[in-house]
């Protein structure tokens, strides 16, 4: 058994002195200068640089037998270099283990497929990459200790489940042999952490994984970690003053900042989000007055007539294509978007006659980071929405859920919020797959 005295982060701390110690890491670098050789060795999260002499033992054997990733045993002691920089002058060297990878001194994943398949390699060239990782690791426990400290009780609900969940998404199929039946990855927690209101837990939350059989780009993962959370005897506007909160305390905590940058633009996330309708937004992107009702108007935009006569004649159904078309991306500031559609909001409650909802989404930097809104408490209305979403998109109604509804609901708000999009904006990386340690 090696027994490690200091770690290199420690190392660095120490007053140069004759005092020995013993460091561990993978060489980063390899340089033969005669009698003499410099390595730098990287423990991921610090590096040094180790001088060899020629005085030690076996000096010719040792460098040449080391490589490039191979995982090393020193002792010496610290010392500086001709820059004045601390380093560490090898007396022992031995070799814990071997790496059988070519490796160059330079960064040789520049292609992004390689990048993602082979992560030890990414990682041992790219400090950033790697310590994405462990924000995602300090991010998801800070979110966990803000709900615990707001008396939130954590739940587990199923993954394998014979429908996917609430959300409008194509599932992923599996069978279970013990009951010879088919049954599906979950798209999304949200009816059983409501069954769980409706059993008398008020306040819960949960953070897991779910499951979309659809594109992959960027900002989309089939398999996403994301942040769901339910509050009885709240509304939508309680909803989001609490995801305001919670996001900068969160941001804070990890990022010790008041700000972060994405894409070159500087957020200031401490301030006031703004909250606006799509209707609003919209006039506000420069569509006149006089446009904001016309149907003709926004087909001829969106250059598409809706096949169904009764979305056909819905001014909100073409507010919100052209909101997703055209304005979200252009959505810089945290900014919370309310009053969307009914039909594309099925669990939402209806704002009071009209035919929008108590729904909003959150969007920072062009990306979709939650959506929220007043629960349907009521089980004739939620059944009503349920064969309407089964008519037009062709949706299994959870029957279910509509028993446990029955029993008696209370109301309710829910959000849910994607980690690794919010881990994207902080860490100032452009692709989704960035933040995920391993991926397909």
């Amino acid at each position: 058994m090696i027994l490690i005295k200091k770690t290199i982060k420690k190392i660095l701390t120490k007053n140069i002195s004759k005092k020995k110690y013993k460091i561990t890491g993978r060489i980063k670098t390899k340089n033969i200068l005669g009698g003499i050789s410099f390595f730098k060795i990287t423990d991921f999260k610090h590096e040094i640089q180790i001088i060899i002499k020629k005085t030690l033992l076996n000096y010719k054997k040792i460098v040449n037998q080391l490589s490039l990733g191979d995982l090393i045993l020193i002792k010496g002691s610290l010392c500086k270099n001709k820059k004045e920089e601390k380093c560490f002058q090898a007396l022992k060297i031995k070799l814990i283990s071997k790496n059988y990878f070519k490796l160059s001194n330079k960064n040789c994943l520049n292609n992004l497929f390689l990048k993602f398949q082979y992560r030890y390699l990414d990682f041992f060239f790219n400090k950033k990459n790697f310590n994405n990782i462990i924000f995602r690791h300090k991010l998801i426990k800070n979110i966990r200790k803000f709900f615990y400290k707001k008396k939130f009780l954590e739940i587990e609900t199923p993954i394998l489940n014979k429908l996917g969940g609430g959300a409008d998404c194509k599932e992923f199929y599996t069978y279970c042999n013990s009951l010879k039946t088919t049954v599906t990855l979950r798209i999304s927690p949200e009816l059983f952490l409501k069954k769980a209101i409706i059993c008398g837990y008020n306040k819960i939350f949960e953070i897991g994984k779910n499951f979309r059989n659809e594109g992959i780009s960027k900002t989309h993962y089939p398999e996403f970690t994301f942040l769901e959370f339910y509050v009885a005897y709240t509304n939508y506007k309680w909803s989001m003053r609490f995801l305001e909160k919670m996001l900068k305390k969160i941001i804070y905590k990890t990022i010790k900042k008041k700000y972060f940058i994405f894409k070159n633009k500087k957020i200031l996330y401490l301030k006031k989000f703004k909250k606006i309708s799509i209707k609003n937004i919209i006039l506000k992107s420069g569509v006149k007055n006089k446009y904001i009702n016309d149907i003709s108007f926004f087909k001829k935009k969106l250059k598409f007539k809706l096949k169904n006569k009764i979305l056909n004649n819905d001014i909100n159904i073409y507010h919100y294509y052209y909101f997703e078309k055209n304005i979200k991306k252009k959505i810089v500031y945290p900014t919370f978007i309310t009053k969307f559609p009914s039909f594309f909001s099925p669990l939402a409650k209806k704002i009071k006659n009209k035919t929008t909802s108590e729904r909003y989404e959150l969007y920072i930097c062009g990306l979709e980071l939650s959506n929220g809104y007043t629960e349907i408490n009521k089980f004739k209305e939620q059944k009503k929405n349920f064969k309407i979403q089964k008519k037009y998109n062709n949706k299994k109604i959870d029957y279910s859920y509509i028993n446990y509804m029955k029993y008696g609901m209370p109301p309710a708000s829910g959000c849910g919020l994607g980690v690794d999009r919010l881990i994207m904006i902080l860490r100032n990386c452009f692709n989704i797959k960035k933040t995920i340690l391993f991926t397909n």
